[in-house]
């Protein structure tokens, strides 16, 4: 082949490879702006979910930022058990970990007591959980599929049981009093 054999093939192979970058380029964006409009409308909306494991394999902290704003936006009001059901519980602030001592813990009826973050809108992902049966308990503690963090607040909230011992938060509700959770609020340290 002669020299200006390879230089037509070289350019050639140049306005394909342009052709095919230009290509993906525009069709991301049309995607994007698909996608955008149709979340827009509520197209294809999921629910938001609270998997302690999985939020702890996001490393990208802007991916986890804008996956909170989104869940916070999107995320109906909790919905709060209307049994008979009371409690009462207290926490200090304590240092970060992967448990969470509870000072005390009063359940009228079987329930769970339940960590949970605190978005800086209100309650976020759950930590963690520990089924008691009625009456007081001090000093439990309860396990954390992941730590908490420095300087940041939590909750601990009580949940009732719907009798299975078997934390759900689609079915075992937070207790009420007044319309109110029952919670407390820790630092960690």
């Amino acid at each position: 082949m002669d020299k200006s054999g390879e230089t037509s093939n070289s350019k050639t192979q140049s306005a394909v490879v342009a052709a095919l970058v230009i290509g993906l380029l525009v069709g991301f964006f049309i995607g994007r702006s698909w996608g955008q409009k149709t979340e827009d409308m509520g197209v294809g909306e999921k629910a938001p979910t609270e998997n302690a494991e999985n939020a702890s394999d996001k490393k990208d902290s802007a991916t986890t930022e804008s996956l909170s704003k989104e869940t916070v936006k999107k995320e109906a009001p909790e919905k709060l058990a209307s049994g008979n059901a009371t409690g009462e519980v207290s926490v200090v602030d304590q240092n970060a970990g992967m448990t969470v001592a509870v000072s005390k813990v009063t359940f009228s009826e079987a329930g769970w007591v339940v960590v949970r973050e605190d978005t800086g809108n209100g309650m976020g992902n759950i930590l963690g959980a520990l089924w008691l049966p009625a009456g007081t308990k001090n000093d439990a503690s309860v396990e954390l599929l992941r730590a908490t963090e420095a300087k940041k607040n939590y909750f601990v909230v009580l949940y009732a049981d719907n009798g299975d011992k078997k934390f759900d938060k689609t079915v075992d509700l937070p207790i009420a009093v007044g319309g109110k959770a029952v919670s407390g609020v820790f630092s960690a340290k």
